[in-house]
């Protein structure tokens, strides 16, 4: 339940390479450390095992606090496999939290455009939960021009949809869905009601759908 033990595997024998440092060859298995991880992935091409070394080493200093490292790794993993779409959501993961909402969004939709090599269901989930959330923080928390409001709440509510039929119980997505039909240049109000209150069926003390189904109602 603590997600502690991933893997049991008998090593059996270790050595040195120039390109990668120590590595090791060994036998076992590999086992969820969450529900929907992935356990074996396909190599597409020569280049991408390469490309998943790095990734792994981006995801090993993400865990170790070290994100300046991680960036790297990441961004060597793409050098390697430009469509590669686990280190471009790695990345967008990192300047989403950044609050680096362009460079997030760029990445996303990196990832975006090979959601179909991404074999692990959660990793799609995070991807579309990530551009929702991008498209969100756009557009209400920063300066954007008109022109771009429409064509950001239309792609918002697109990828909230996607995200919601994989897990249709997730409050962020709900409470975004609801946020893009409320705030939309050309409003969605009943739409609107009907995600804040699935937001707070889930969540019965979710503040923020409180705060904005009060704001709905009162502006009818």
């Amino acid at each position: 339940d603590k997600s502690l033990i991933v893997s049991k595997i008998e090593v059996k024998s270790v050595y040195y390479t120039k390109s990668f440092g120590y590595m090791l060859l060994g036998y076992g298995n590999l086992r969820l450390a969450k529900n929907g991880n992935r356990v074996v992935q396909r190599i597409e091409d020569q280049y991408s095992k390469y490309a998943y070394i790095h990734k792994s080493r981006g995801d090993y200093h993400q865990r170790m606090g070290d994100e300046g490292e991680s960036i790297t790794q990441y961004k060597k993993a793409i050098e390697l496999d430009r469509g590669n779409p686990e280190a471009h959501l790695a990345l967008g993961g990192i300047y989403l939290k950044n609050d680096l909402l362009q460079f997030a969004r760029r990445e996303f939709q990196e990832a975006y455009a090979n959601i179909g090599r991404l074999y692990d269901r959660q990793d799609r989930f995070e991807l579309l939960k990530g551009l929702a959330e991008t498209s969100y923080r756009e557009l209400y928390f920063t300066a954007m021009p008109d022109r771009l409001k429409k064509k950001y709440t239309e792609e918002g509510i697109r990828y909230a949809k996607e995200g919601l039929e994989m897990y249709k119980d997730s409050r962020e997505l709900n409470f975004y869905l609801g946020m893009f039909y409320f705030r939309n240049p050309e409003p969605s109000d009943k739409e609107a009601r009907d995600q804040f209150i699935k937001v707070i069926e889930l969540d019965p003390e979710n503040v923020e759908a409180h705060v904005a189904l009060s704001e709905l109602y009162y502006k009818h």
